[in-house]
């Protein structure tokens, strides 16, 4: 036992030593060394050594991000290739591998913005002398069937979207979508009704410095209910009477506001929202959690806690969403979705999804694949299983849903 505590005592001596002997010199050989070695773990973990003993400059950040980035951490790498840009902001080497990596990890528009600056022989290595102006143009269709016809009816959903770039780094997302779905009314027989709501969809994305990014966020709904009442057809020979339509329209709006950073191996998001979804003025609150255990966007743990208030907080409902997203890059990609709302009126993703359809959302499990057919091309499905309240009877049901879309980028 003696010996055992002895000879940790002199590993820990020996490795303080060592440490305490990191000096400019040695930590430059050193980890040049190990560059032209290739030998990237080890430069990864000596290079983080030497700046833990305050010893930091321009190639040895530079070097531990190209460690970092060779391994496809991309995530860890950025950080490493902004401060080495601190240290010399016009190396052509250091700039196209923090372009690189922030495109890696899904973040283009702070990509893009590194280019004002670039020499036009960068610009054209990584083709961003003329950026489309147009860049993403997406088209989905959703139906949804009840299990069971006589307690609900199907509900169907077509949504199209573009984005397109305003400057380097700063874009537009439009989207508009259309929705409808038929209701039975409570306690009148021979009547049906028609909810159909129409959707615009605008919100922006705005990079800022250190990993920091807004998204202001604004919709525009116009909702119609057309509730049609057959009255019972007379005795012979009467002519039976016209159908009476009653139709109600409401126009809704959403004003959100997204800030979101980037760390190393997590992404908060802090989402405020005011709406009034079907007349009623609506607070949301919610923070999202996404953590990439990988240091890029392979593999992605989500979680999303809402806070939601109809009446100024007089009362508050919370809402949980989680996920999990696998991505292998050109090829595939599979996320599946949780959500619990047990509210009627609600958004998520910035108020680009709205559940504000007739009947009450419960839970909602969500399940999609996407191929990547070309580098720019892909398309999509999703399964969705829905257990929902019908409104006006407070039935319980399940309803399946389907979703095909295509994505076309730029």
């Amino acid at each position: 036992m003696y010996r055992l505590i002895i000879l940790i005592f002199l590993f820990s001596s020996i490795t303080s030593a060592a440490q305490s002997e990191l000096n400019f010199k040695t930590v430059e050989d050193s980890s040049f060394a190990l560059y032209l070695k290739q030998d990237w773990n080890q430069l990864e973990k000596f290079g983080m050594q030497a700046i833990r003993n305050k010893i930091d400059y321009f190639y040895l950040s530079e070097r531990i991000g190209i460690a970092y980035y060779a391994q496809k951490k991309y995530q860890l790498a950025a950080p490493q290739f902004e401060k080495a840009k601190a240290f010399n902001s016009s190396d052509d080497l250091n700039q196209e591998y923090l372009f690189y990596s922030y495109a890696f990890n899904n973040r283009y528009d702070e990509a893009l913005h590194l280019t004002k600056h670039f020499p036009n022989d960068l610009k054209k290595k990584t083709g961003t002398i003329k950026p489309a102006a147009i860049n993403l143009v997406q088209l989905d269709f959703t139906v949804k069937i009840p299990e069971n016809s006589s307690i609900a009816t199907p509900y169907y959903y077509f949504g199209f979207g573009l984005n397109h770039r305003i400057t380097r780094g700063f874009s537009l997302f439009h989207s508009y979508a259309f929705s409808h779905q038929k209701y039975p009314i409570n306690g009148l027989k021979y009547t049906e009704g028609i909810y159909e709501q129409h959707k615009y969809y605008l919100s922006a994305n705005v990079p800022l410095a250190k990993g920091f990014t807004i998204n202001p966020a604004f919709s525009v709904m116009l909702d119609q209910y057309i509730d049609t009442l057959f009255f019972p057809p007379p005795q012979p020979p009467q002519r039976p009477p016209r159908p009476e339509v009653r139709k109600r329209n409401y126009a809704s709006f959403i004003g959100s506001l997204n800030v979101s950073k980037v760390f190393p191996y997590v992404k908060l998001d802090l989402t405020n929202a005011f709406s009034n979804l079907d007349t009623t003025y609506q607070l949301q609150h919610s923070l999202c959690i996404t953590v990439y255990p990988l240091a890029n966007q392979k593999l992605a743990f989500n979680a999303t806690g809402i806070l939601y208030t109809s009446d100024f907080y007089k009362t508050i409902h919370p809402l949980i969403q989680a996920s999990i997203r696998f991505n292998a890059p050109q090829f595939f990609a599979m996320s599946v979705v949780y959500t619990y709302a047990n509210i009627y009126n609600f958004h998520l993703y910035n108020g680009y999804l709205v559940q504000n359809g007739y009947d009450l959302l419960r839970h909602n499990i969500i399940a999609s694949p996407e191929f990547i057919i070309k580098h720019r091309f892909s398309i999509y499905a999703a399964y969705q299983l829905e257990l929902k309240t019908t409104r006006e009877t407070n039935t319980n049901y399940i309803a399946h849903g389907i979703t095909f879309g295509i994505k076309l980028k730029f």
